[in-house]
């Protein structure tokens, strides 16, 4: 339950994992104050060592403004919490998508809508799911993303699946 704890989630991959690790530590320690070195360590973090992945979060965050409040940071740190803490992992996707917005950057409220979309779908909370999900394609139009706008159409019709709507997940399947 506790995917803080588990080590090595993608046992083929670990070792991939585990070299990206290596070379972000050595560029983030080189540059402490690039956010992208240290979304990039964290995310590698997340599937080998999650417990690190959240201190290189915390790190980030006291990087002095606008660097400490990208809302990358709040994406990132939600996709740790999935499955260990969705309230926490919502709250933080809430906060990237109310960033996004202020920022006038779809992309970012596309990503934010997305772990919205998966993470309530995840926990059964089917029409509130179907509303991000919806809300993250307009978003991924918006950013021009089509391959954004695919992912989310197929997500949703991953939910409807779950929920045993089959012939309307078929219908989205076919019309990605």
């Amino acid at each position: 339950q506790d995917r803080l704890l588990i080590e090595g989630r993608y046992r083929g991959m670990t070792s991939d994992w585990a070299k990206a690790v290596e070379v972000y530590t050595t560029l983030f320690a080189l540059f402490p104050d690039n956010v992208d070195y240290g979304l990039h360590l964290a995310s590698a973090q997340q599937w080998i060592k999650p417990r690190e992945a959240i201190a290189t979060v915390e790190r980030l965050r006291k990087l002095p403004p606008p660097a400490g409040s990208d809302p990358r940071i709040d994406l990132l740190e939600s996709s740790v919490w999935t499955g260990v803490d969705f309230e926490k992992a919502l709250a933080l996707a809430r906060k990237a998508i109310e960033k996004g917005v202020s920022l006038s950057s779809q992309l970012v409220v596309a990503r934010g809508y997305s772990v919205l979309c998966g993470d309530l779908g995840y926990v059964g909370r089917s029409n509130e799911a179907y509303s991000a999900c919806e809300s993250a394609r307009q978003a991924y139009v918006s950013a021009g993303d089509r391959s954004g706008v695919g992912r989310s159409l197929n997500d949703l019709a991953v939910i409807y699946a779950q929920q045993g709507n089959l012939s309307r997940a078929q219908q989205i399947w076919k019309e990605t």
